[in-house]
């Protein structure tokens, strides 16, 4: 069992509260989509997936599908009070409730070592750096 705990601004290896700039520049960068427990590939869902955040505020989502296909979201991210924003995300993971993709998303952050990105805490399901 993998639990989750949300620390937002709050920097577990250094003991202090992070101001949103030191998040956001902490945020930059490539992460991976871990595919918790509940996730079921379908020719719809993804088998893999990266997030690509800048400093510019601007973001790619890259998915490959179940099918073998790969989808592909750009857009804008900003980072507030212990979520990041994103004006155009998918769910390639299928375990949110069906929306017309994509949609506009707010994530909560894990700020630790590395941050992780979750979109759905329930299923252990997550972008790590």
């Amino acid at each position: 069992m993998v639990l989750i705990l949300v620390l937002g601004g709050a920097c577990a290896a250094c003991g202090r509260s992070m101001s949103d700039a030191d998040v956001r520049a902490r945020l930059v960068g490539r992460y991976d989509l871990s595919l918790g427990s509940a996730a079921s590939v379908s020719s719809s869902t993804a088998t893999a997936g990266t997030l690509e955040l800048d400093a510019s505020g601007r973001f790619v989502q890259s998915c490959r599908l179940g099918d073998g296909s790969t989808k592909r979201d750009e857009g804008e991210w900003s980072y507030h009070d212990a979520r990041i924003h994103f004006s155009a995300f998918s769910d390639c993971s299928g375990v949110w409730p069906k929306t017309p993709e994509p949609t506009s998303a707010h994530l909560p952050v894990e700020i630790g070592d590395e941050p992780i990105i979750l979109v759905s805490p329930e299923t252990n399901t997550f972008y790590k750096k």
